[in-house]
């Protein structure tokens, strides 16, 4: 029996073309303000607990913790008894046994209505108004280069290292 921290990031992104750069600004500090405000208090009230990572290289491998946090995200944002549709991102080259289990989890656990799920480029590509870019993704143990052409993603040409923001803080602290 583990204890979960509740940790989630989450990123204000303009639902809508035609969001100006001030209104998208005021929504991610706004975000932002949140998220440190509950990680301050996660840490004083969860002082002593295991922190569970559920994912591993945009992997997940702790299904149980990883239903854990999306149900908590889901009830923070939309109450208890929420059904409606979602929209997920994944990773590049995520397998299809991971997304037809993520798929699966949101229809049978999270009271999903329908369910689309698209790359994160892809997604990153039509959020800043294109439908072809050369999308650059780093996050947190994985960065790759995803190459879009007309909404698509080109598998080809996706390039993949094993390098992210938790190994260059590392290296810059050396």
């Amino acid at each position: 029996d583990r204890p979960l921290v509740r940790r989630c990031l989450a990123r204000k992104s303009a639902d809508r073309i035609g969001w100006d750069a001030t209104a998208l600004a005021r929504a991610n500090t706004v975000v932002k303000a949140a998220y440190l405000a509950l990680a301050e208090e996660d840490e004083s009230r969860h002082a002593g607990e295991v922190l569970v990572v559920p994912t591993s290289h945009g992997i997940v491998g702790d299904w149980d913790a990883a239903e854990c946090i999306w149900r908590n995200a889901f009830h923070a944002a939309a109450g208890a008894q929420w059904e409606g549709p979602v929209l997920l991102s994944e990773p590049p080259l995520n397998a299809i046994a991971q997304r037809d289990r993520l798929v699966s989890m949101c229809f049978c656990e999270l009271g999903a209505t329908s369910v689309h799920v698209s790359s994160t480029g892809v997604l990153a590509a039509y959020g800043a108004g294109y439908s072809s870019a050369l999308v650059c993704d780093s996050g947190h143990s994985i960065s790759y280069a995803l190459p879009i052409y007309h909404g698509y993603l080109v598998a080809h040409g996706i390039r993949r290292l094993d390098i992210g923001g938790e190994q260059i803080n590392l290296h810059l602290q050396r």
